[in-house]
């Protein structure tokens, strides 16, 4: 089995039936695990070490984690949810051919799609080609602002 680099079927993933063990205690959804399975699994392990070593990063109640590439090269770029870059890491080549985003919160590291939160009102997902940008502290639906990216 040859690994899919392109990632062709992100998109399917909404949520999750189970979490997999990851590297050094982060929990996976079954996204990040087809991504892992496809590989990217670098990606994965780089982040799940720097999330658990940088005080920076062990700070923070949610990271946004983006893979963006130029060519064959790339970088990991993690960020507080609110666009501020808490951490860079270059990558001086990469197989990798696709971008993506994913999540981290509570010790999960998830796919932006299968990201679900919880508030006052219920379970609530992010749309399809939107993102959501946090205040400081999510208390509501009143504190999601949804952007169409």
């Amino acid at each position: 089995m040859t690994d899919d680099l392109e990632l062709k079927e992100l998109e399917m993933f909404r949520g999750t039936e189970q979490y997999h063990k990851g590297f050094m205690g982060v929990k996976l959804t079954d996204g990040v695990a087809y991504v892992v399975n496809n590989g990217y699994s670098w990606l994965v392990s780089d982040f799940s070490v720097v999330a658990k070593m940088k005080p920076v990063l062990k700070a923070e109640e949610f990271l946004t984690v983006e893979l963006k590439l130029d060519g064959k090269t790339g970088k990991m770029v993690v960020t507080d949810g609110n666009e501020k870059t808490l951490y860079t890491q270059e990558y001086g080549y990469t197989s990798a051919k696709r971008e993506f985003k994913m999540f981290y919160t509570d010790g999960v590291l998830m796919l932006a799609g299968e990201y679900w939160m919880s508030n006052v009102k219920g379970l609530i997902q992010v749309p399809d080609g939107a993102w959501f940008k946090r205040k400081k502290k999510l208390r509501g639906i009143d504190d999601l602002k949804i952007e169409k990216e």
